[in-house]
């Protein structure tokens, strides 16, 4: 039941080839986790809207 929310991670890569790798990624894997998260919230078996 708790609805999923993205969050903000502090991790550091000190191996500078490796930060490089996950920056050219990151913006798409980002998008690809809020789209699951969407997903997620859509299936919840309750819902805070007063409207029904």
């Amino acid at each position: 039941g708790f609805p999923a929310t993205a969050n903000y991670s502090l991790h550091r890569f000190y191996d500078q080839r490796l930060a490089k790798i996950l920056q050219s990624y990151i913006g798409r894997i980002n998008d690809m986790e809020q789209q699951e998260i969407d997903s997620v919230n859509q299936d919840l078996p309750f819902s805070n809207d007063k409207s029904d």
